[in-house]
């Protein structure tokens, strides 16, 4: 699991017939992360300006592809959204990329995304939310 952790010992017999006998740790970590900027909220009214950050990481292991999948409330059932090119190292998706309409959104509702990345039959995925608050009036935005 992510975040576990083992202790090893490493051994090597040296070219000088002596023996280096090490202690070492390997951890293992989420190979997908979100990005620390990405809200936690948003206006009804202002869903297109929300970027998604992501970024994904291996030690060796090439990706074959990322996606970003969906979907309206914990007991709803994930959609993928296609159309995406997303990178496999690293991106941004802006929510006025793909058509979120069909989420049928309302105030409090809230928006779970995941970004998932593949490689052969290997699935990881980092999972956010985002609480969708009241319209906000466009005035507030020139104070």
């Amino acid at each position: 699991e992510a975040g576990d952790s083992f202790p090893v010992r490493v051994r090597a017999n040296l070219s000088n017939g002596n023996v280096s006998d090490d202690p070492a740790t390997i951890s293992i970590a989420n190979a997908v992360a979100l990005g620390g900027d990405n809200p936690e909220e948003a206006p009804i009214n202002k869903l297109d300006d929300v970027e998604l950050e992501y970024s994904v990481s291996t030690t060796s292991a090439p990706i074959d592809e990322v996606n970003l999948w969906v979907k309206n409330g914990e007991d709803a059932e994930y959609m993928m959204i296609e159309g995406l090119d997303l990178d496999t190292a690293e991106g941004t998706v802006s929510m006025s990329d793909f058509d979120y309409s069909g989420l049928n959104l309302e105030v409090g509702d809230v928006i779970f995304y995941q970004f998932a990345a593949t490689r052969g039959d290997l699935t990881e995925g980092a999972e956010g939310e985002i609480t969708v608050l009241e319209e906000e009036d466009d005035s507030e935005d020139e104070d």
